[in-house]
């Protein structure tokens, strides 16, 4: 038996033949026929061959040459004329002794199949070889793979050629392809068939390319027939159900004329709200105190004063942009405003008030899908204005991965998806005034959103989160440090102590301008709520690892925070600080092309 220990046990090239079992004894051993039954099979073998030549020739000629039809499954279970040597199996017996053995390191038995060549044998087995790895499985095993009465006690689970792709066709009907190219496609993926073959000769990952449409499923009339919502002022389409999912009333489903496509898009009304209660305070946010104040002015003051805001005819922001340094609390404060929003409309939580979602979460490959999921997302906001009376939070983290300044370099496909989606965007916030709700947009990177995202009437207030200094730093030790035992030191002055060795010089880069100056990068130029954050946390993993050690419960102390510090400024020196630094020159007034930086060797 070959040693499994090798992690390439299942990836035998196609040409690797398999073991001989011509041996005494050997289960697989047939008698010696004699020359007339052999000529008989040689006889049949030839006229079998001709039969398949024929065969091949008529459904070159009669079956359409080439079809495009949507990946159901990568593994489908093929019938049991299709084992072959090298193919990965199942096995599903679990009376059998192999079974027992290897139950009790997984809950799927795998191995493979080693019989030469005929594979299967006259009693419908194949030689089986499981990994050497599950106990007391130091043998080969002749399985049974289903054929006439016999028991099915092995299950096919890869093929050793790839060729058992399941695709859904146009009319809805499954079929299962050839992939002797190799292709690793998923469900959802569009196959380019050869209908002659049933060969696939291409895969289309980007389903953008099949011309497919993600729609909403507006009622299920019954188990087979769908209503689609009516697209771009048409008229509701009925569909016909295929595929065999449960397809349910508001899912969204990829179609291209009367096909439904296999992927589908789960009804996700609530997809962008925080689950279960969200309470956070303006005090949770550590310092960042001119942040929260122009925050609350846009947030709070509209809501608080209504009949200010009408006698001078002025409009509540529409948008906010917060911008700053990662890790340096913009969604702390996104949360902070909703609850505060919350809390002046007499709700205890945001709960239902807060929609949070990352940028990138909001693309998909589907055609229309991207706009139809900002489309989705106000929608959430509207229906939250009607349900509670007060307009919910709409937080969008990276905002720079969606929303970047049209005519880029991308290329001519990039730009056209990434003007489409910025032009979704900004009619969607043109019409935000009867939407009631805020959208937050948070990012690192203000220069690259679109300018006609962030003038005035869209986004009008920009604000920017600033690293903490020394003061600040405190105030965010203190807020991570709470309800913390600890040992013989009150948290007011284990939070300065912590500060204090934090601000002591831990230099990075020397940073060399063109007019002479070196200015020192040091950690605390790229100091943040997140690092503070991080540095606690790293104290606290360590002190219980002590006190597990020791058997005592002694609490975090000094020398504790102390080197958790010091193994952050460890970590830093091997990270990359491009981004802090673009922040050092903008506060230095030093131009990012005009530099040299040198990294400080630390013995």
């Amino acid at each position: 038996m070959k040693n499994d220990n090798d992690d390439n046990m299942w990836l035998d090239s196609e040409d690797e033949k398999g073991p001989e079992l011509a041996q005494p004894g050997s289960p697989m051993l047939m008698d010696e026929p004699d020359e007339a039954a052999l000529e008989i099979k040689k006889v049949i073998e030839r006229l079998e061959t001709a039969v398949a030549e024929q065969q091949d020739t008529i459904n070159q000629l009669t079956a359409p040459p080439i079809y495009y039809a949507t990946v159901l499954s990568e593994n489908h279970n093929v019938e049991a004329t299709r084992f072959e040597y090298g193919d990965r199996v199942q096995l599903l017996d679990k009376e059998h002794e192999a079974y027992a053995a290897a139950i009790q390191k997984s809950p799927i038995v795998v191995g493979k199949i080693v019989s030469s060549q005929p594979v299967i044998n006259e009693d419908g087995n194949v030689l089986v070889e499981f990994p050497s790895y599950i106990p007391l499985l130091n043998k080969q095993y002749l399985l049974s793979v289903g054929l006439g009465d016999a028991k099915q006690q092995i299950s096919l689970m890869l093929k050793n050629d790839g060729t058992n792709v399941v695709v859904v066709k146009d009319d809805g009907g499954l079929q299962e392809c050839r992939n002797h190219n190799r292709f690793n496609p998923v469900p959802g993926d569009i196959a380019k068939i050869n209908g002659a073959t049933q060969q696939i000769e291409e895969i289309i990952p980007n389903a953008k390319n099949s011309g497919l449409e993600v729609c909403k499923v507006a009622r299920v009339l019954d188990e087979n027939t769908l209503e689609l919502e009516a697209i771009s002022g048409a008229n509701p389409k009925l569909i016909v159900n295929k595929t065999g999912q449960q397809i349910k009333n508001g899912d969204r489903v990829a179609v291209a004329g009367s096909r439904i496509a296999i992927r589908l898009f789960p009804n996700e009304e609530n997809k962008y709200k925080i689950k279960g209660q969200l309470n956070v305070t303006w005090d949770d946010v550590g310092g960042q105190e001119q942040a929260k104040e122009e925050l609350r002015e846009a947030i709070e003051l509209p809501a608080l004063h209504p009949e200010i805001f009408k006698y001078y005819n002025q409009s509540p922001p529409k948008g906010v942009l917060l911008y700053g340094p990662p890790g340096c609390g913009k969604t702390l404060l996104g949360k902070a405003a909703a609850c505060a929003l919350a809390g002046l409309h007499g709700k205890e939580s945001a709960e239902t008030g807060f929609n949070y979602v990352k940028g990138p979460e909001m693309l998909s490959m589907w055609v229309g899908n991207s706009e139809q999921n900002v489309r989705a997302l106000f929608e959430q906001g509207r229906r939250h204005f009607e349900e509670h009376g007060y307009p919910c939070v709409t937080f969008v983290d990276e905002a720079d991965s969606i929303l970047q300044e049209r005519g880029g370099s991308g290329g001519v496909r990039s730009e056209r998806y990434q003007d489409s989606m910025v032009a979704q965007w900004l009619a969607e916030m043109d019409g935000l005034e009867a939407a009631n709700q805020i959208i937050i947009f948070a990012t690192n990177r203000p220069h690259s959103l679109d300018g006609a995202l962030t003038r005035e009437g869209r986004v009008d207030r920009h604000i920017k989160v600033r690293r903490p200094k020394k003061p600040q730093a405190m105030e965010i030790f203190k807020i991570h440090l709470n309800n913390i035992p600890l040992s013989g030191i009150k948290m007011q002055e284990l939070a300065e102590l912590s500060a204090d060795e934090l601000w002591t010089s831990r230099p990075l880069y020397i940073v060399e301008t063109n007019d002479g100056r070196k200015p020192i990068f040091e950690l605390t130029d790229c100091v943040s709520g997140a690092m503070i954050a991080g540095i606690v946390q790293d104290a606290k993993s360590h002190a219980l690892k002590r006190d597990l050690k020791s058997g005592e419960q002694k609490g975090l102390t000094v020398d504790d925070m102390f080197q958790a510090i010091a193994r952050t400024y460890t970590r830093h020196r091997d990270l990359n600080h491009r981004f802090d630094l673009l922040d050092f020159y903008e506060e230095n007034g030093i131009e990012e092309n005009s530099v040299k930086i040198k990294k400080i060797a630390v013995a």
